[in-house]
């Protein structure tokens, strides 16, 4: 006599993959924004404030660049 489950062998390997697609969906879009904000944070909290924000960068030269809420970046020299 053989048991026989509500959820058989093929059902259930194809819940899991697309379990391990979604998964792994969530996790390269968290990759991509994380990506993002370590890349180039001045970008993101000028759009999220809606305001203009100054970064500097230190060595030589160094460089000052402006970032507007509208994506749009400005570079400024000193020397």
């Amino acid at each position: 006599m053989t048991k026989e489950y509500w959820i058989t062998n093929s059902r259930f390997k194809f819940i899991a993959v697309i379990l391990l697609i979604i998964f792994l969906t969530l996790m390269t879009l968290i990759y991509f924004k994380a990506d993002e904000i370590t890349k180039d944070p001045c970008s993101v909290c000028s759009k999220r404030i809606g305001e203009e924000v100054l970064c500097m960068t230190t060595g030589t030269p160094t460089l000052t660049r402006t970032y507007f809420p509208n994506g749009s970046i400005s570079n400024d020299v000193l020397r």
